[in-house]
């Protein structure tokens, strides 16, 4: 299509030219240089003419339901690395704090919900590892009280 507009517009200035030069020296050369002008435009703005409005609406409504379902899948994409991100610090915490108390090789899992609030926020923690009793209490402490983690959702199981 684009092709074929170009060759119109050089078909349409070539026979102008063309035109103007074999007209005679009088007034009718300036009838001639108009008529030329006006066919030069015409073949300018052919493509305005045949331009589909129907079929650029459908593709235009089409390209921004497309944008929209990308957008919603970066949204809960956004969504779901804020929780896994979450999740990781708050395991990295846990892991820190029990070395701190003396805990080595501890791992941890925590679980992130969404809040009505608007925001992630630990709610269970899965440790592994070898601790005594006072340490395991020492941990459920700090999580219930610096991550938010009741001591009934800290479950501790045996490491294989």
């Amino acid at each position: 299509m684009f092709g074929r507009w170009i060759y119109g517009v050089v078909c349409a200035s070539m026979i102008s030219a063309a035109a103007i030069l074999i007209a005679p020296e009088c007034s009718a050369k300036r009838a001639v240089k108009l008529a030329c002008g006006l066919l030069i435009a015409a073949s300018l703005l052919s493509p305005v003419s045949s331009f589909n409005y129907t079929t650029f609406s459908k593709s235009l409504a089409s390209l921004r339901a497309e944008a929209d379902g990308l957008s919603e899948r970066m949204r809960e994409t956004n969504e779901k690395l804020t929780a896994l991100i979450i999740e990781q610090e708050c395991a990295a915490y846990i892991v820190d704090k029990s070395a701190r108390l003396g805990v080595r090789g501890l791992d941890a899992e925590v679980s992130a919900e969404w809040s009505a609030d608007g925001f992630w926020y630990p709610v269970e923690a899965r440790l592994s590892g070898e601790a005594d009793d006072g340490a395991r209490a020492e941990i459920c402490r700090f999580a219930e009280s610096e991550l938010g983690i009741s001591p009934e959702r800290v479950i501790w199981m045996r490491k294989d």
